[in-house]
């Protein structure tokens, strides 16, 4: 015989301590009482509208918090998703919020002229208790107070939902130059750019630029020059996607004011920071972190690059910055987030006082070098009294708005006269040279770009070895192997022949025909205490009063010009031991005596 639960409990048997009979009805009574008030609740809401609805609610106060109204969203299961995702996103929109679809996917929502993203369900679920309140049911039933996470992160990626708002394709805090010319506004800008900045007013003038330009010491005027060309490409940068060069800062001495430049450059720009690594993941997963938090970053910074923080060499090289430089469009992923995908708007700033940079990156780099003189104190008291104060902490910061003001000036001036194109200067970023030489050359400022080919020579260790090489060899043809030799003899065989046993004649004289190879046809500069030098390599095949024919090289002398003060030149100097062979200071040694005491 089977015996229940309840008559072993009723009995006594099965339980040793059985709940009083009053504890019982009490909680049967409450019981009842919510199920009453459960059903009064669920008519209530089956009296509602059958069809998605949004309605004004009124909200008591919580916690202290002022009573307010919130637009109230009748989320019905059975509607699907399509209008649900239509109805909540009309309902968004018709608020006073400042509130866009994010190129990259989901919202980007603007707080106290603040960019946020949202991209999940995980910052999507808070921003609608905040400002909505929305009632889910199902088949006239209560189902709950929000759609689940998965719902809201299909509906951050359905075109139904962000169709309903301004799609932003870049924000921005200070004005960039939008397709007409024009600097961009306060506010949403035709082609999807917003400004959360002030807007900005043309001045006449350059007072504030030029007492700057004044105040720093420069290696040249191009150097100066191209100082005011890097101010110029920030508001451009959304013009020459993958066509802008890399500013390359350098000095001839520590604390040289390269920070200092970078900030009147960038000016209120908001920047990245990466610290330069000569692996790219590193500095990859940097950038797309600091992206992630603010998409308002228009200028990316390597700041105050050291070899030894690398990790390897003295070049400084790096796939990820090359094809940053050049790419119109810039992947960038990271374990800790997904990638982002976004048109290249960014100038790349690198400064240093180590190194060589790369080849690749140095054909691609706007060059500014200072060259200060003086003991540290005495540049600062200087900088001090004709400023009024120190000149990164107090003067730029104080007179940010009106550099910006000037520089909108040369801009508009530039307008003015028709927008004229500076055909006569060489670079592989053309279109961007062009632009900005015509600007500078309508404002005044010569010799844009004139430290090219120099900073090419002695930025580069292998075209330095040449430069030096073409001073040495003067300007008769030779074979490779006697070039071979004057490499030895000048100490560049690290440089120029890697790898290759230098006592080995054959060898050096094949491997300095493939080294020189790539350099036919190009020029290298070269300074003596009085003049410059202009060299070109040329090669050509003939028998040279030889029996056979042969190749010979030839580094014919272009130009010359008086020397002017160049502290990053190599400065070469002709001494009577030139073009002697080793053998020579061996004949030397064999006739000396030692005195006999």
């Amino acid at each position: 015989m089977t015996i229940s639960r309840r008559k072993l409990v009723a009995s006594g048997h099965g339980a040793s301590h059985p709940k009083p009979a009053t504890t019982k009805v009490g909680t049967g009574a409450r019981g009842a009482s919510k199920k009453a008030e459960t059903k009064k609740r669920r008519s209530r809401r089956r009296s509602s509208s059958s069809t998605p609805a949004t309605k004004k609610r009124t909200v008591e106060n919580v916690e202290g918090l002022p009573a307010k109204d919130k637009p109230e969203y009748h989320w019905q299961m059975e509607s699907g998703l399509d209008q649900n995702f239509l109805g909540v996103g009309r309902l968004l929109s018709s608020l006073k919020l400042r509130l866009y679809e994010h190129a990259e996917g989901g919202l980007l929502l603007v707080e106290g002229d603040r960019p946020h993203r949202i991209r999940s369900a995980t910052e999507l679920a808070p921003f609608l208790i905040d400002h909505i309140r929305i009632t889910v049911t199902k088949n006239g039933k209560y189902h709950g107070e929000k759609p689940s996470d998965s719902v809201l992160n299909n509906m951050l990626r359905s075109r139904t939902f962000l169709n309903n708002f301004l799609r932003v394709e870049e924000v921005v805090t200070t004005p960039i130059l939008l397709s007409g010319h024009t600097p961009s506004r306060p506010g949403f800008n035709v082609g999807g750019i917003l400004h959360l900045g002030p807007t900005v007013s043309a001045a006449k003038g350059l007072r504030q630029i030029n007492c700057f330009l004044d105040v720093m010491e420069w290696q040249s005027n191009a150097d100066r020059t191209n100082a005011v060309a890097a101010l110029l490409t920030v508001p451009f940068r959304r013009h020459f996607v993958g066509g802008k060069p890399l500013v390359l800062v350098t000095a001839s001495k520590s604390h040289g004011g390269k920070g200092t430049l970078i900030d009147f450059i960038r000016g209120n720009t908001p920047k990245a920071e990466l610290l330069y690594e000569s692996i790219d993941w590193p500095m990859q997963r940097s950038l797309h972190e600091q992206l992630q938090q603010y998409p308002e970053i228009g200028v990316v910074n390597i700041d105050n690059v050291r070899i030894d923080s690398s990790g390897r060499g003295k070049i400084i090289r790096s796939g990820f910055l090359e094809s940053f430089i050049t790419s119109s469009e810039v992947m960038l992923s990271s374990t800790r987030g997904k990638p982002i995908r976004i048109a290249n708007r960014f100038l790349i700033l690198l400064n240093t006082n180590e190194g060589f940079l790369s080849i690749d990156l140095l054909n691609r780099s706007l060059s500014i070098r200072l060259n200060p003189t003086g003991d540290l104190p005495e540049r600062i008291e200087k900088a001090k009294s004709l400023l009024g104060g120190d000149v990164k902490h107090e003067w730029l910061p104080a007179h940010r708005d009106d550099i910006e003001a000037e520089l909108w000036g040369m801009i508009e001036r530039w307008v003015r006269a028709g927008k004229p194109l500076d055909k006569s200067v060489k670079h592989p970023m053309g279109p961007w040279a062009q632009t900005i030489g015509g600007i500078l050359a309508v404002n005044g400022f010569g010799d844009f770009l004139g430290n090219y080919s120099a900073t090419r020579a002695a930025a580069d260790p292998i075209r330095e070895a040449i430069s030096i090489l073409a001073f040495h060899a003067g300007g008769t043809p030779r074979r490779a192997g006697e070039l071979a030799g004057i490499v030895v003899d000048q100490g560049l065989a690290k440089t120029l022949l890697p790898g290759v046993d230098a006592t080995n004649a054959a060898a050096s004289q094949r491997a300095i025909g493939v080294m020189l190879k790539p350099y036919v046809g190009e020029s290298f500069t070269v300074t003596t205490p009085e003049e410059r030098i202009s060299y070109r390599l040329t090669k050509k095949q003939g028998r040279f009063e030889g029996p056979h024919p042969h190749y010979r090289y030839t580094f014919e002398e272009v130009g010359r010009e008086a020397a002017t003060e160049d502290g990053h030149a190599l400065v070469l100097e002709m001494t009577d031991s030139i073009n002697r062979h080793p053998s020579d200071f061996v004949a030397d040694l064999d006739r000396y005596e030692p005195e006999t005491l």
